[in-house]
C-alpha cells in the first residue's frame, strides 16, 4: 500500500456494498412491540434478543446438506493474483470442486495464500471467512490486508478465499433485471416503500431466467456446502490444522464448520457474531437504533458536539423529513469525465448512516454530518453520497443462503414485525436491502434453492479456544448476540469494545488480541485494552466548529533529492496530517475518511500519473493544461490545471533548481481558497535559481 489514508477510504467505501452482508436478531413480539411503539427519541439499548443456550443442551449433528470428507484431497491450480499483492508474498489459485450431482458444473473456488514472512513459520495457518452471504474478499484483498493479514503474517500463512457463488468463485448470474430500477432507487425521490413491488417483480423475473439452468445445482449454495468447501480448500493446500477467523456471515459459517468439520480447527476468532439460530427477517431496526444511541452518547460526552446536537434522534428525524420533501441531487463521479445524478432522499440517508456505523471512522463523523445538514451545509453529504449507491443485482449468493436457511423458518410474528413502519429505524428494512418481509416474497420465486434441514437454525457449541470480538455500536449483529454465543462456549474469551461497530476487529487493540490469541489460544486472554473507551469517539469538524479550509503554514524542510540521498531545503509546509515517501509528501485535510482534499509535494520531474492516483475515482485521459501564472507567484514556475467532474488539480512545476512540483487536489469550491492561502505561499517559500 502506498498510503494509509487511501486504504482507510477504501475500507469505508466497501461498507455501502456490504449492507446485505450480515444478519440480525430474533426478538420476541413483546420486546419488539415495546421498542417500536416507543417514541423515536428513546435511545435505550435493546435487551437480549436470543434465549441463552447451555453447552450441555446442544447436540451437534452434522448437516444432511453436507458431504463427508473426500478420500483423496483435491489438487490446487496456481496462477496470477487478481489484486496487487503489494509487499506480500502471495500464491493465488483455485480448487475445482466437482458436484455430487451428475451434469452440474463444478465450482472453481478462488483463493489467495499470503505466505508467512518469518524465518520459522508454524504450520497452522489462519483461514479467513468473509461476510455475506454472497460477499467477497479477493478483489480488494490489498485493502483488507492490514486487519486480516498483518496480525498473523510473521508466523503463519493467511488464507483468503471467495465463497462459492460470489466474487471470483463461480459467481451466480447477476439479476440484470434490477438494473432498470437503478434510476428509481438512486436517481429519483420515489419513496422506497413504493418500489417494493417493482423490485420483487424484477428479482422474480431473474429467478425465472436463471433457475432453469440445468447445469447449476441451486441447493448447493448453502452454509453446509460452504463448510464442505472450506474443508476441501484446507486439505488441498496441505494443512492438517488451521485457525478459523470469521467476520459477519463468516461467523455463521464458522459455526457451521465447527458443527460439521471441527477436526482440523485449532482455534476460532469471531468478529461481528451472527448466531446460527438468529433470524434475519426484520430485526435490523432494533440493532440500528441501539447503534445510533451509542453514537449519540459519544456526541453528548463531548461538550462542543452536545451543544450543536443536543437531541441527535430529533435532528435525524427532522433531517430525514427535510430530505424527503426537498432532496438534493448530486453528480456522483464514475470517473473523471462521467457522472450519475444521485437524488438523496431520506431513505438513502438512512442506508448511508447504517453503512457508516459498521466502522469507527464512518460512525465518528455521523454527528458532524447531522450538524452540517442542520446548518444547511451539504458538502460532507455530497462526498459521502456515493456510498448510497450499490449493486442491486448481485444478490444470488445472498438469496442462496437466506431463502434456504432463514425464510422457511420465519414465524408469523416475525413476518408481522418485518412489515411494521412506525419509526425511522424501520426504514432500513426497505428495498433494495432485502432485510424485511420483502425477502420472503422474493424467495417465493427462488424455490430451486430448496429448504434447509431445521438443523441449520439450531445453536452450535464446541470446545476449541475461541476469541469473540463485539462492538458497542454494531448496527446489524448486536452485542447481545456475541454474549449469547460466548455464554455457551466453555473456552471462549469475549472482547467487547464500546468504541467499535460491526467491524469489531479493526484497530490496534483488536489486532493485538487476535495475534496473541492465535499464538497461544487461551480463553483467559487479557482483553482489558477493549475497555479504554466507554463511548465511541466522534469528530468535531462540522461547519459550526471548524473552517474546513483552515490551514496553518510553518517553516520546515523538504527533501528535494528524488533518489536515495537526502538534500533538504527550507520551505513552508501545512499543518495537516501527512504521509511521506522517498520523493513525495502528501498532506491530507482529513475532515473525515471520505475527504480526498490534499496537497502533494514531489521532487524530480512532473508526473501527472502520480497525482491522478490520489483521485477517489478512476481516470480516463486526464489532461493538464498550462495556464497564466498568478502575479503573486515569482518567476521560475509553470502553473497547470486538470479539471474533472468532481475534484480538480492545480500544479506548480519549477523550471529551474530545485526540480520539484507542488499540487493541490480539491473540489472546485475549495480549490481557489486553498491555492491562495496555502499553495502559493508554499511555492513562494521555495528558494529557486
Amino acid at each position: 500500500m502506498r498510503s494509509s489514508v487511501p486504504a482507510r477510504r477504501l475500507w469505508l467505501a466497501l461498507l455501502g456494498a456490504a449492507l446485505m452482508s450480515a444478519a440480525c436478531a430474533e426478538i420476541t413480539p413483546d420486546e419488539l412491540a415495546s421498542r417500536y411503539h416507543a417514541k423515536p427519541e428513546t435511545l435505550s439499548a435493546p435487551s437480549s434478543t436470543l434465549a441463552p443456550t447451555a453447552s450441555d443442551t446442544v447436540d451437534n449433528i452434522s448437516s444432511p446438506d453436507g458431504r463427508p470428507p473426500r478420500a483423496v484431497a483435491l489438487t490446487p491450480q496456481f496462477g496470477s493474483c487478481s489484486f496487487d499483492p503489494g509487499g506480500y508474498d502471495v500464491d493465488c489459485g483455485m480448487i475445482v470442486i466437482p458436484s455430487e450431482t451428475t451434469g452440474i458444473e463444478p465450482i472453481e473456488l478462488a483463493f489467495a495464500r499470503f505466505n508467512a514472512t518469518g524465518t520459522a513459520p508454524v504450520t497452522d495457518p489462519v483461514v479467513y471467512l468473509h461476510g455475506g452471504p454472497g460477499g467477497a474478499v479477493l478483489a480488494e484483498a490489498s485493502g483488507f490486508a492490514r486487519t486480516i493479514v498483518e496480525p498473523f503474517i510473521e508466523d503463519r500463512d493467511v488464507i483468503l478465499y471467495d465463497q462459492r457463488g460470489a466474487g471470483e468463485s463461480s459467481p451466480l448470474p447477476e439479476c440484470v433485471e434490477a438494473w432498470d430500477l437503478d434510476d428509481l432507487f438512486f436517481g429519483s425521490n420515489a419513496p422506497h416503500t413504493e418500489l417494493r413491488d417493482d423490485y420483487t417483480e424484477a428479482l422474480s423475473a431473474c429467478a425465472t431466467r436463471v433457475t432453469d439452468r440445468s447445469t447449476i445445482a441451486f441447493t448447493e449454495y448453502a452454509s453446509a456446502t460452504h463448510a464442505d468447501d472450506f474443508l476441501d480448500l484446507v486439505r488441498a493446500l496441505g494443512y492438517e490444522t488451521v485457525n478459523v477467523y470469521g467476520n459477519s456471515y463468516g461467523t455463521r459459517l464458522a459455526q457451521t464448520i465447527m458443527r460439521d468439520h471441527p477436526q482440523p480447527v485449532r482455534s476460532v476468532i469471531l468478529s461481528g457474531v451472527y448466531p446460527i439460530e438468529a433470524n434475519l427477517i426484520g430485526s435490523t431496526p432494533a440493532a440500528f437504533e441501539s447503534a445510533f444511541a451509542a453514537i449519540a452518547e459519544g456526541c453528548l460526552a463531548v461538550p462542543s458536539c452536545a451543544d450543536d446536537l443536543p437531541d441527535p434522534v430529533a435532528t435525524l428525524r427532522d433531517t430525514v423529513a427535510a430530505l424527503d420533501a426537498n432532496p438534493p441531487t448530486f453528480d456522483i463521479p464514475f470517473d473523471d469525465v462521467s457522472t450519475f445524478p444521485f437524488v438523496l432522499s431520506g431513505d438513502d440517508l438512512i442506508n448511508i448512516l447504517h453503512g457508516l456505523l459498521y466502522g469507527i471512522d464512518g460512525a465518528a463523523m455521523i454527528p458532524d454530518l447531522l450538524i452540517d445538514l442542520d446548518a444547511g451545509d451539504v458538502d460532507r453529504l455530497e462526498r459521502i453520497a456515493p456510498d448510497g449507491i450499490y449493486n442491486t443485482s448481485d444478490v444470488g449468493g445472498y438469496l442462496g443462503v437466506q431463502c434456504r436457511e432463514e425464510v422457511p423458518f420465519t414465524t408469523e410474528a416475525e413476518r408481522e414485525r418485518a412489515d411494521r413502519d412506525e419509526s425511522i429505524w424501520e426504514r432500513i428494512n426497505l428495498p433494495p436491502g432485502l432485510l424485511s418481509a420483502d425477502l420472503i416474497e422474493v424467495c417465493d420465486a427462488w424455490a430451486p434453492f430448496g429448504v434447509a434441514d431445521p438443523l441449520e437454525n439450531e445453536p452450535v457449541t464446541w470446545t476449541q479456544p475461541t476469541l469473540i470480538l463485539s462492538g458497542g455500536f454494531d448496527p446489524i449483529t448486536p452485542p447481545e448476540w456475541a454474549r449469547t454465543v460466548a455464554r455457551r462456549l466453555p473456552n471462549a474469551a469475549l472482547a467487547f469494545s464500546a468504541d467499535r461497530g460491526h467491524d469489531a476487529d479493526e484497530g490496534d487493540c483488536a489486532m493485538g488480541l487476535m495475534a496473541s490469541f492465535v499464538d497461544s489460544p487461551n480463553p483467559s486472554l487479557d482483553t482489558s485494552c477493549t475497555l479504554e473507551f466507554d463511548v465511541p469517539f466522534v469528530t468535531t469538524t462540522n461547519v459550526r466548529q471548524q473552517d474546513r479550509n483552515r490551514i496553518v503554514l510553518a517553516g520546515s524542510v523538504f527533501d528535494i533529492d528524488p533518489g536515495p540521498e537526502t538534500e533538504w531545503i527550507d520551505m513552508l509546509l501545512p499543518d495537516w496530517e501527512f504521509d511521506f515517501y522517498e520523493d513525495e509528501e502528501a498532506y491530507w485535510r482529513n475532515l473525515d475518511t471520505y475527504d480526498s482534499t490534499l496537497i502533494v509535494l514531489r521532487s524530480g520531474p512532473f508526473d501527472p500519473d502520480e497525482l491522478t492516483w490520489y483521485l477517489p475515482f478512476e481516470t480516463t485521459s486526464l489532461t493538464f493544461a498550462a495556464t497564466d501564472l498568478p502575479t503573486s507567484v515569482g518567476a521560475g514556475w509553470i502553473r497547470s490545471k486538470a479539471d474533472t467532474v468532481s475534484y480538480d488539480i492545480v500544479s506548480y512545476v519549477s523550471t529551474g533548481t530545485p526540480e520539484m512540483n507542488i499540487s493541490v487536489i480539491a473540489r472546485p469550491e475549495d480549490l481557489d481558497e486553498l491555492e491562495k492561502t496555502a499553495v502559493i505561499p508554499m511555492v513562494n517559500s521555495v528558494p529557486t535559481s
